[in-house]
């Protein structure tokens, strides 16, 4: 436990213990330490989850939440995308679109249901090693609120979102009118938040029956507390459309997404109320 297979000229990029510059996307997701296996005399493996050594007397602690608590601790010790939030910003101006400025009432996650050893992901930007919502997660929230609550027609939905090819039908896929562009942090705060099942067993067998009787188990998980993120859109076809109709489009679709943020929200849990926000467009 504690030795990653990594030269030790490049520990200082990616280990948060050697400074504030590491990258926590790549820690996150290809260094988790707190677990280990270990071969007993009768040749079987058992795998466990990694204890703190305290000081005897000392009451024990949760290794992973120890874990998740250094990641958030750096986290919120790194210098925000200034660079990448300009150059976004001067981008989508330049296309003609529309700059939007998102801030979470509350609580947001976003990765949830990434594949991580702790059983609960978080999407890190890949290079700029930041919380952020991807762009293909803002354009399916919005379309899912399109089609759910607008009630919006099947051809208006593959002008403005896209389809994929399909080969049955003998269908050519498109990208659909709109870009949608990545939300990125303007500030955001890591904390822990908690998921407590109680009907574990029955979960994993329908036959046990949910009851009182039910050990709940406590589950971590990264979160971001009342964050604020610059997103933008962009008309594909503003250089073969007229004018008013680039507009048009660039203002329904910037309606969605204020009520997307407002009714449905954006990222995981929010049948639980995560992911509620007011958004100000530019």
């Amino acid at each position: 436990m504690g030795n990653r297979p990594i030269y030790a000229k490049a520990r200082n990029v990616v280990l948060p213990s050697n400074g504030d510059s590491a990258n926590l996307g790549l820690y996150f997701y290809k260094y988790y330490n707190c677990w280990y296996s270990t071969k007993l005399s009768d040749g079987t493996i058992k795998h466990a989850w990694a204890k703190t050594k305290l000081p005897k007397g000392t009451k024990e602690t949760e290794p992973r939440l120890e874990w998740l608590q250094s990641i958030a601790e750096h986290s919120n010790r790194q210098a925000k995308p200034e660079e990448a939030l300009a150059r976004q910003a001067a981008l989508v101006k330049a296309q003609g679109g529309r700059l939007l400025d998102i801030a979470f009432d509350s609580m947001m996650v976003t990765g949830l249901g990434n594949a991580h050893p702790l059983e609960n992901g978080f999407t890190w930007h890949h290079s700029l090693s930041v919380p952020y919502l991807p762009a293909s997660g803002v354009k399916g929230a919005v379309r899912s609120y399109a089609e759910e609550w607008e009630r919006a027609e099947e051809e208006e939905l593959f002008a403005f979102f896209g389809q994929s090819p399909n080969a049955q039908a003998e269908q050519d896929g498109n990208a659909g009118r709109i870009i949608f562009f990545d939300m990125l942090p303007q500030s955001a705060k890591v904390v822990i938040e908690v998921l407590t099942p109680h009907y574990g067993k029955y979960y994993l067998d329908a036959q046990e029956p949910p009851a009182d009787w039910s050990s709940p188990n406590p589950t971590h998980f990264l979160a971001l507390q009342s964050p604020k993120f610059q997103c933008g859109i962009a008309h594909r076809l503003s250089h073969e459309l007229p004018k008013e109709k680039v507009q048009a489009d660039l203002d329904k679709v910037c309606r969605w997404i204020e009520r997307t943020a407002e009714v449905s929200g954006f990222g995981a849990k929010t049948t639980s109320g995560f992911g509620r926000a007011d958004v100000k467009v530019s």
